[in-house]
């Protein structure tokens, strides 16, 4: 839905915080609401996980969670147990979601499980787990596998998330990684082949552009998973706070303003009744 703005800047018409519920009318849509200090912006968003199931929310951070820990170690086969049970949770299905949505984790989980079985068993098979050195292809295989895998759950979530920065850094980083490794496949093909020098010439500046995407999709992953993370966090402690009867005695306000607050800085305490 479009956001009319006044000639001062300002929300024109009448938006709900999905913090505390109060009507952002007359607030910046770069400001925060004046009631439970969440940025207008995510309220703004369309994001949805507004409304998300809590139980789903918080198996989709633990397992966003766990894949940026994972990272560091993607390219040991010992850690690519735990990465399928990572990614197994994160591409959980959106039990209030639309069909295409809960098609989407399916495939997102069905190209996880064959991402790590398909090469380890042409290594079992063809190659053989008595030879290291031929193990090497198998295991850059299944690397790049699970990171191209987590560079297109992360375009996902930040499109669900609908935040426009996540959005855009979510398509950037998942362009450059895709761009650069089909520009090192296109140049590791040329290279085993007999090509006439006009066309031999063209490996070594596919191998740099494509090197160049995957190593700048490689530093900006990890950025991007934190924020992600971040975001996450905060949509499962407002999703909780609504569910959980227990916390009916604070004010959902004084949750979102913790949620929100800088580490380390202490949120003010509730307001008494």
């Amino acid at each position: 839905m479009p956001v009319g703005l006044d000639s001062f800047g300002r929300l024109a018409s009448d938006r709900t915080c999905i913090g505390c519920g109060h009507n952002l009318r007359g607030l910046l849509p770069d400001g925060a609401c004046c009631e439970c200090g969440l940025a207008v912006d995510i309220s703004l968003s369309g994001s949805r996980l507004a409304g998300a199931d809590a139980r789903w929310l918080e198996r989709l951070t633990a397992g966003t969670g766990l894949l940026t820990s994972l990272l560091p170690w993607m390219w040991v086969p010992l850690a690519w147990p735990v990465v399928v049970v990572a990614g197994w949770w994160a591409a959980a299905p959106n039990p209030a979601g639309l069909r295409w949505e809960r098609w989407t984790a399916g495939v997102l989980r069905g190209v996880l499980v064959i991402s790590v079985a398909a090469p380890t068993l042409a290594a079992c098979v063809v190659v053989g787990l008595w030879r290291y050195g031929d193990l090497l292809v198998p295991l850059v295989a299944v690397t790049g596998l699970l990171l191209t895998w987590t560079v297109l759950f992360a375009f996902r979530v930040s499109g669900l998330i609908g935040l426009k920065p996540l959005r855009r850094a979510g398509a950037t980083v998942c362009v450059g990684w895709l761009t650069g490794a089909v520009l090192v496949l296109s140049a590791v093909t040329l290279s085993v082949q007999k090509l006439p020098r006009s066309v031999a010439d063209l490996i070594l500046p596919l191998s740099v552009l494509g090197i160049t995407g995957l190593v700048s999709g490689a530093i900006l992953l990890p950025i991007l998973l934190i924020r992600l993370w971040r975001a996450l966090d905060l949509a499962t402690t407002l999703a909780c706070a609504r569910r959980d009867r227990r916390h009916a005695h604070v004010p959902i306000s004084h949750l979102a303003a913790a949620a929100t607050a800088p580490a380390g800085s202490a949120a003010a305490p509730p307001a008494p009744a």
